[in-house]
């Protein structure tokens, strides 16, 4: 009886002790109409670990264990918070906020001044958000929500003839077309600057073909006359790293 006793003791601290190690959790975060949310900040509740939803809305998040909180922050949408329960997959739906977005001014990475603005802003530098004091879940959410969008300066015009080496970034951002689908759904006009052309383009998959051998990605091209001169030319590159 003893014996049984004690393994009945060993086998509930192996549970409990389970309960208590650190998690990979990955889900997926939407509106209410189910389509994807990019740029969602995810957090662990009272801890200082945090990741944003990429382009599809998925996520993925190192918990301190099973039973952790996670809060759910977007700009223009009620915050959430889920308690995992043991869950390492979540699908989480936001509903819209009562505040207007133009009400909402979150500053983020330092101190920024901005002119006629009314209402309650916070700030924290970076030497706050480098420090290993711990933030409330108010200080976390500003530290994630830096919605925010500089001005658009177009590139002049280049003759190919002075400046024939061209190069571009392969970088695959999609949250602008997310952003702007919510703020258009939330019945409101997006400013300019979160208007960006390239971001609608990669928000969505082409199937392009995967590289072969040891390259590390394919390209893939388009070419079409230019709509508004009909004199150029645009050449769209597309680019699938291997999976």
């Amino acid at each position: 009886m003893r014996y049984i006793f004690a393994a009945v003791i060993l086998v509930a601290a192996i549970i409990s002790t389970g309960f208590y190690e650190p998690v990979t959790v990955t889900g997926k975060v939407t509106d209410e109409n189910g389509s994807p949310l990019a740029g969602v900040s995810v957090f662990e509740k009272g801890k200082k670990n945090g990741t944003a939803t990429d382009a599809a809305g998925g996520f993925s998040i190192k918990v301190s264990n099973s039973k952790a909180t996670l809060i759910f922050s977007y700009v223009g949408y009620e915050s959430k918070q889920t308690k995992l329960n043991g869950q390492t997959s979540l699908t989480v739906s936001l509903k819209p906020g009562e505040a207007k977005l133009e009400e909402v001014v979150v500053i983020g990475y330092g101190t920024r001044i901005k002119k006629d603005m009314a209402g309650s802003v916070t700030v924290m530098d970076q030497k706050a958000i480098n420090s290993n004091a711990p933030y409330s879940n108010r200080e976390m959410e500003d530290v994630y929500n830096t919605e925010d969008y500089d001005g658009i300066t177009e590139n002049r015009f280049r003759k190919v003839n002075d400046e024939p080496l061209s190069t571009f970034s392969i970088d695959v951002d999609g949250a602008s077309y997310s952003n702007v689908r919510r703020m258009i759904n939330y019945g409101q006009l997006p400013p300019a600057g979160a208007v960006r052309a390239e971001e609608f383009i990669n928000y969505f998959k082409y199937k392009y073909p995967q590289p072969t051998g040891n390259d590390p990605f394919s390209i893939n091209t388009e070419m079409s006359v230019c709509p508004w001169n009909k004199q150029h030319k645009l050449v769209m590159i597309g680019l699938q790293g291997k999976q």
